[in-house]
């Protein structure tokens, strides 16, 4: 007796159909839930997180689902998950060269690592943008001419050769050129040392001691009004000449209740 009367016609066609339905899917790409366990820049290594029944599947290396622009700090041990595509990435991942042939690929041999979110993760603002990693973050333009570096010990702003650094309390500016604060008031709680020449242009105020520590002190106005007693330990010069021993101008002049004439006269 033949095998065609042995078998069933539709038994055969659909156990022939069915096992070219799994040989197709077998070579298909396969997106797989898996963890890094090894990182190199913008590659990592995966290890795919399935029960496979005894078999074993092999680690795979494979690029980052990320930008050139924005770079993720992946960590070894981090989750997510392989995504195929429908070509060889190696040319345009670095990790081979030439352009991808229109051939379906192994199915393992075209991933692409994504990371994905877990619930166990603290929410810490779920309307903001929120950028954390162990060693901060850094913002920087492609030339490194202007940095913004946060990390655990300090906030460091950098353009050029000028620096603030906010680290332990402190605020550090250096500025090789100017300064320019523009604001309708400033106020400063504390003592201020100025280390250095100091201009002012407008009216000074003074509530409390002002002591003055140097070889001399001058003072430039065409008018100066003092309201309140003066006290000098030393001595004062009047136009180059010592008070002291200063001439009048032909006059009348108090001395006390005594009025005095002449043309000059010595204070004592």
């Amino acid at each position: 007796m033949s095998a065609a009367i042995k078998k069933q016609l539709a038994l055969t066609l659909t156990r022939m159909v069915d096992g070219r339905a799994a040989d197709s899917q077998q070579i298909e790409g396969q997106a797989l839930p898996c963890s890094v366990v090894a990182v190199n820049g913008a590659v990592v290594t995966i290890a795919f997180e399935v029960s496979t029944n005894g078999q074993t599947l092999p680690q795979v290396t494979c690029p980052i689902a990320e930008s050139f622009y924005v770079r993720l700090p992946i960590q070894v041990g981090d989750k997510g998950y392989a995504l195929p595509a429908r070509a060889r990435m190696g040319g345009i991942s670095g990790l081979g060269t030439g352009l991808a042939p229109l051939v379906v690929p192994s199915n393992l041999g075209a991933l692409v690592f994504h990371p994905v979110g877990n619930a166990s993760w603290a929410t810490i603002d779920p309307n903001a943008v929120v950028i954390n990693a162990p060693n901060g973050a850094v913002l920087r333009d492609f030339g490194g001419n202007s940095i913004v570096t946060i990390d655990s010990g300090k906030v460091k702003v950098q353009q050029g050769s000028t620096t603030i650094v906010i680290s332990g309390g402190d605020i550090t500016i250096n500025a090789p050129n100017a300064l320019s604060i523009t604001c309708p008031s400033n106020t400063i709680n504390g003592p201020l040392t100025v280390n250095g020449n100091t201009s002012i242009t407008g009216n000074l105020s003074l509530t409390g001691n002002f002591s003055a520590s140097g070889t001399t002190f001058s003072i430039s106005a065409p008018t100066m009004t003092i309201s309140s007693a003066v006290a000098i330990t030393g001595s004062l010069s009047i136009n180059g000449k010592d008070f002291t021993s200063h001439e009048h101008l032909p006059g009348t002049y108090k001395a006390g209740t005594t009025s005095i004439t002449g043309d000059s006269g010595t204070l004592v």
